[in-house]
């Protein structure tokens, strides 16, 4: 079940932040000093205010995966797509070809063409809460994502740096923190494991569609 949970929960934030540009923050200016209070409440409900407004997007991905037990990196890539009618469509091209869907009730993956395995809201409740949560994040409800993270926030200009530390039981079984900095749409989400192991993932040609769906 947790690694279930660890996995949605990355694809979750995708779908969360996807519509915020990723920039590095400063290397010498720690995030995790920064947790949300009054002085920067402001600008981080600002920053989910303008990802609200945003329906739909689509784009490209890089991820890669530091594993501690393994040599080298895992690295994959393909396209996405995400909705907030229809959910995320996640289509990974390289090193094989998989198709990821997640919506409200119902996760759907096929790969190399073969019969999708589906996992309904009936049969995974817990995973189906998490998602729920996260979807709702992405319309602009920060509140639901205060009741499971602790959040950090600085911004310059228009760049901002958002950091998340699981408050308890089971996502800091699976999850260490997740970091993101941007914009307006997403270029990167760093994600740390509670087993030393890292993930990344570098978006490119996002932008917004009005009228395709997932």
């Amino acid at each position: 079940m947790i690694k279930t949970i660890q996995k949605l929960l990355f694809i979750c934030f995708l779908s969360i932040y996807v519509t915020l540009n990723l920039a590095h923050a400063e290397a010498s200016d720690d995030i995790f000093n920064h947790p949300l209070s009054a002085k920067n409440q402001l600008a981080f409900d600002k920053v989910q205010q303008k990802q609200a407004k945003i329906d739909h997007v689509c784009g490209q991905f890089i991820q890669i995966r530091h594993m501690k037990l393994l040599s080298k990196p895992l690295k994959s890539s393909g396209t996405f797509e995400l909705s907030k009618k229809n959910g995320l469509k996640w289509l990974q091209e390289k090193p094989f070809q998989s198709t990821l869907i997640v919506t409200s009730d119902k996760i759907e993956q096929s790969i190399e063409g073969k019969p999708a395995i589906t996992i309904t809201k009936k049969e995974q409740p817990i995973v189906f809460s998490f998602t729920t949560v996260f979807l709702s994040i992405f319309k602009g409800n920060a509140e639901a994502l205060k009741q499971y993270f602790y959040i950090y926030f600085t911004q310059n200009n228009d760049s901002w740096h958002i950091a998340l530390k699981p408050r308890g039981s089971p996502l800091d079984k699976a999850i260490q923190s997740i970091e993101m900095t941007g914009e307006k749409y997403a270029s990167r989400i760093l994600v740390n494991e509670t087993q030393g192991n890292q993930m990344s993932i570098e978006f490119d040609n996002v932008k917004e569609l009005n009228t395709k769906q997932i």
